[in-house]
């Protein structure tokens, strides 16, 4: 009985190690840099920007959570891994979005 308890202990752990293993790999591809065009005090007027930018062609723009202190809805029309690919796109973005910036979570 021991032994079948002991064996049981262990696969727990190798799940364990093996899911925590899984969550560390999607935290590294998990795009976590974005690139900010707009910040609304309205949760309504966020939204309405992001539905915008998603029919002029930006798949990827979303609500990128709230600032700090201040309250505001971040809407972001694109996200990267790294912030090596958003400061690559950045200046291009910025012609259409002049007050762009880039918001690092990584």
């Amino acid at each position: 009985k021991e032994e079948v308890e002991k064996e049981e202990v262990e696969k727990e752990e190798v799940e364990k190690e093996e899911v925590e293993k899984e969550e560390k790999i999607n935290q590294i591809t998990e795009k976590n840099v974005f690139v900010i065009v707009g910040c609304f005090s309205s949760e309504k007027n966020a939204k309405n920007l992001v539905t915008q930018l998603k029919k002029k062609g930006y798949n990827e723009a979303c609500l990128a959570g709230r600032s700090s202190n201040r309250n505001l809805y971040r809407v972001a029309c694109s996200k990267y891994e790294n912030l090596k690919g958003a400061n690559k796109k950045i200046k291009d973005l910025k012609k259409e979005f002049q007050g762009a910036w880039i918001l690092n979570r990584n």
